[in-house]
């Protein structure tokens, strides 16, 4: 089974508990920044409500993201129950393609009093990677794997004190902010959670049987024939040693005795809770599809029949060759829409993935889509921003294409309301 939870802008985390194509005990679940900011070497400058986090601008920008994991379930949760976690950010503009080490931060800190003054500056611990950006990432994600780090904060919540992006080289770039207005692309984790249920009770040991009847030993063989003695001559220097003689035959094994009656089995005990055996290290790729604005009317799409935009898209492309057959992609889809309508109006995004020859085709479905509802207000037509997961497992390694599709869903007939998408994005997450 698949669910999606909406993602509103604004909300300090989100816990998408979505039941996803993978075991029944996997989970999906998303944390956003609870604070982010940036500061400039030896300024005392608060930079916390800035739309942008800056990194390098010749080593003068170190940002630094603090997530609230405070919304993962509490009951029994502990670090294995973490399969994944995936850190994502938003690349707004590139100064000077190159890289940034991230690296764990070991001090509290707070956005609205941190500064650059060495004072303020909160301590760090050991890198946790390197990124390299390129010209090419503007306006894309890039993703780092902070499995272990996460692991360490759910088993260590008070030492939950965020991350820092330092600058290396001659890097000047900037990301998206939790309080960014333009995109809405502010910082993510992305974390896959395990279930664990308690291990089963042990079932009863059986009676032993009894021991059965111990075999005759076997006659011992006869000895070898003894050469005669030699006469004694006179004492002489020592001579060289002689070589062993051949050991005498050994003699026949004697018969086995019977098998003793073996003794009946015990009861079954109760089988335990199953836990999902976590995945080894990923190899990941991410891609985003192109935003576009387009309209769709109400009645021009039937009420259960999801259709293409007259801009269509967008659409990703990722080739599994590299991963192998089986491959698993999170899918995550979002799009700010305008509805024109009273609550009875609801905009759908969905996505379908087609692959090689012989993969089922993975049609767009109301349980993998998000849905905007537009609520009758006197303040105007109401904007929203909405975001749903999904996980889909692939077949053969290939080519699979991922494209949005998209439906008006209504409870009265009226042509003159329309749902336009103001921008749609796609991105997908493959890992074996």
């Amino acid at each position: 089974m698949i669910d999606h939870i909406k993602n509103y802008q604004g909300l300090t985390a989100i816990l998408l508990l979505a039941l996803l194509v993978w075991p029944a005990s996997t989970f999906a679940a998303q944390a956003v920044p609870a604070h982010d900011t940036f500061v400039e070497q030896g300024s005392s400058s608060i930079n916390g409500a800035q739309e942008t986090l800056r990194v390098g601008d010749g080593g003068k920008y170190t940002s630094f993201i603090k997530f609230d994991l405070s919304t993962l379930p509490t009951s029994g949760m502990t670090g294995v129950n973490i399969e994944k976690a995936t850190l994502r950010l938003f690349v707004n503009e590139v100064g000077t393609p190159g890289s940034f080490e991230l690296r764990e931060v070991t001090s509290n800190w707070n956005e609205t009093t941190l500064n650059g003054l060495p004072l303020s500056l909160p301590t760090l611990g050991l890198s946790l990677g390197t990124k390299a950006v390129l010209n090419s990432d503007l306006r894309e994600y890039i993703l780092m794997d902070v499995t272990d780090q996460v692991k360490f904060w759910v088993d260590n919540p008070l030492q939950n004190h965020g991350l820092a992006l330092t600058p290396l080289g001659s890097v000047k770039i900037q990301l998206d902010g939790k309080e960014s207005d333009d995109t809405s692309h502010d910082p993510r984790l992305d974390i896959v959670l395990v279930s664990v249920g308690p291990t089963g009770a042990t079932g009863a040991q059986g009676a032993q049987g009894p021991q059965g009847v111990q075999g005759e030993t076997g006659a011992q063989g006869p000895q070898g024939i003894q050469g005669e003695t030699g006469a004694q001559g006179p004492q002489g220097p020592q001579g060289v040693q002689g070589e062993t003689g051949p050991q005498g035959p050994q003699g026949s094994q004697g018969v086995p005795g019977p098998q003793g009656v073996q003794g009946p089995q015990g009861a079954t005990g109760a089988t335990g809770a199953s836990a999902f055996a976590p995945v080894g290290a990923s190899v990941a790729t991410a891609e985003t599809g192109n935003a576009h604005s387009s309209s769709m009317a109400m009645g021009t799409t039937p009420l259960a029949s999801y259709g293409n935009l007259p801009t269509g898209g967008p659409t990703v492309v990722v080739d599994t060759t590299s991963i192998g057959a089986g491959a698993k992609a999170l899918v995550f889809v979002t799009s700010e829409m305008l509805l024109d309508g009273d609550d009875s109006v609801v905009g759908r995004m969905s996505f379908e993935v087609t692959g090689p020859v012989g993969f089922a085709t993975v049609a767009p479905v109301d349980a993998r889509s998000l849905a905007g509802n537009a609520k009758a207000s006197s303040s105007g037509v109401p904007r929203v921003r909405e975001t749903a997961v999904a996980l889909v497992t692939l077949g053969a390694p290939g080519v699979y294409t991922f494209t949005a599709k998209y439906r008006v869903q209504f409870s009265s007939q009226d042509n003159s309301k329309r749902v336009t998408f103001l921008s749609r994005d796609i991105v997908v997450s493959v890992s074996p």
